[in-house]
């Protein structure tokens, strides 16, 4: 029973960040909403920002950017080709969740204020860099990645591909982001 309640909660808040922004979503507000007392709700959490790590962490396995680098399996032939592949589904689920999307939205500039925020999300986005950088690893391996490819520099322009799409996603600019993932992919290497 506790841990459908704290999932529970943890999608409330997920729900409500993405309806009313990180500020406009009180834990009083998210207690009314799960038909909680707030001393539930810190029984789960400590604090507010708890809370929004513990959903980032939630909902970002659940969505989940490993989806992307699953190429374990490939061939050199195949690398590349399953890599777009990969990405272009995660667009596409980005397209048929726009919760994911305004959450986001909501969440960027609260991160960006709170430097000790950022500091406690540092271990959710290594588990994001981890996929990413076995993927790397995976692509040189198999020599589908250049050797002499600066995995550093190559891990950080893959992730800001990743981020630049997910917050371009949210706009509906009529971008095909798709085409932009599968042409800077093929530009990489």
């Amino acid at each position: 029973m506790a841990k459908n309640t704290r999932t529970r909660i943890i999608e409330k808040a997920f729900r409500l960040i993405a309806e009313n922004g990180y500020e406009g979503t009180s834990m009083n507000l998210l207690a009314g909403e799960c038909a909680v007392s707030k001393g539930v709700l810190y029984h789960y959490f400590n604090s507010k920002e708890d809370l929004l790590i513990k959903v980032m962490e939630h909902h970002w396995a659940n969505m989940t950017l490993k989806d992307i680098y699953d190429v374990q399996k490939t061939t050199k032939a195949g690398f590349r080709k399953k890599l777009i592949a990969n990405g272009k589904r995660y667009i596409r689920f980005l397209r048929k969740k726009p919760g994911i999307k305004r959450f986001t939205l909501a969440i960027m500039p609260v991160i960006a204020r709170k430097k000790n925020l950022m500091e406690k999300m540092r271990p959710v986005l290594e588990a994001g860099f981890a996929s990413t950088r076995d993927a790397i690893e995976h692509g040189i391996n198999t020599g589908a990645i250049p050797a002499a490819t600066d995995r550093k520099l190559l891990l950080q322009e893959i992730f800001m591909i990743v981020d630049a799409i997910e917050f371009y996603s949210a706009f509906e600019m009529g971008m095909d982001l798709e085409k932009i993932w599968e042409d800077l992919i093929k530009k990489l290497f």
